[in-house]
């Protein structure tokens, strides 16, 4: 397997509203954030808006669930889907995720199928607003390089079959 640059991603948070519940077993806390900017790659460029509703975890850990829409320059429309895991490193975070794409644009159907990979971080800009860039990679794969196996590794057992062959 080996990653591809597909683009760089930068965007502000524009709007967040969140709700901290306290209890015996530590706090929960859900946040609901919109945001916007931009993405520049060699295959595609444009705008992009998203919701961003981000769990944090009693361990600091932030898992956000971002749903969002790109619109490129040439006005295609791609839907996409991010989820990771924000990790806090002197005050901001470093995030690492998943992303996948959803466009019924045909010079962009390529995207139907990509699994990007995307790491990145935030800082804050000096009026307050948090700002994340992020580099998106497409994950290809290099089938040369697995070899097809009919059995299993040793000491581990293999599946139980419950239902016949087809």
């Amino acid at each position: 397997m080996k990653l591809i640059p597909l683009f760089e991603m930068v965007h502000k948070y524009v709007e967040r509203h969140s709700v901290s519940l306290k209890g015996p077993m530590g706090t929960d806390s859900t946040s609901w954030m919109f945001r916007e900017g931009t993405l520049v790659g060699e295959r595609i460029r444009g705008s992009h808006r998203a919701m961003n509703k981000s769990v944090l975890r009693a361990d600091n850990v932030v898992t956000p669930d971002i749903r969002g829409a790109l619109t490129t320059d040439d006005g295609a429309e791609v839907y996409y889907e991010i989820r990771g895991y924000g990790i806090e490193v002197d005050g901001l975070r470093h995030f690492k995720g998943s992303m996948y794409f959803l466009t019924d644009a045909p010079q962009y159907s390529w995207l139907n199928t990509v699994l990007g990979v995307m790491e990145g971080r935030y800082t804050r800009t000096d009026d307050g607003y948090l700002i994340g860039t992020f580099q998106v990679y497409e994950c290809v794969t290099e089938s040369d390089s697995v070899t097809p196996r009919l059995d299993y590794h040793d000491g581990i057992p293999g599946p139980v079959r419950t239902q016949p062959r087809f």
